[in-house]
């Protein structure tokens, strides 16, 4: 798969050339000290969200990854961490219409690129608090956020 280059490129995009083909859980890892009480509530978690896209012209898929990495913030025996990463897959109907190849990159419709990474977004919100339940991060929430420029 090739490396995705957000452009804008302006067409009638419709939300049903997208099919959410597969999800799939790449790497899950939640480190805690033996002496940690899942109870202990700790001031604030910090997180931070990487979101790589790239795209397969011959089938028309779109790929995303999210690795998503939380912590407790703690230089101490206390540090709590945890990663998760996921990939998802789209299969974009009328794909050559809504994507097109600019060199090395690729133009992208505006509005698809908004739809996919929401989508992707807001499943691993939901996988991330199934994933984490009965931890330290299962009190988190992943804001709802404006992922795309």
């Amino acid at each position: 798969m090739n490396s995705l280059k957000i452009m804008a490129k302006k067409t009638t995009f419709q939300i049903d050339k997208i099919t959410y083909l597969k999800i799939r859980e790449i790497e899950f890892s939640y480190l805690a000290p033996d002496d940690f009480v899942v109870d202990e509530n700790p001031e604030t978690i910090h997180f931070s969200l990487d979101v790589v896209k790239m795209v397969d012209p011959e089938e028309g898929i779109v790929r995303l990854v999210f690795t998503l990495h939380v912590n407790t913030g703690l230089e101490n025996k206390k540090e709590v961490k945890g990663t998760y990463i996921t990939e998802h897959l789209f299969q974009i109907n009328g794909f050559e219409d809504l994507i097109a190849k600019t060199n090395e990159d690729f133009e992208v419709d505006e509005a698809l690129e908004t739809a996919l990474t929401s989508l992707a977004y807001s499943t691993m919100r939901g996988l991330f608090f199934k994933k984490f339940e009965g931890t330290l991060f299962s009190r988190f929430i992943l804001p709802v956020t404006k992922l795309v420029n």
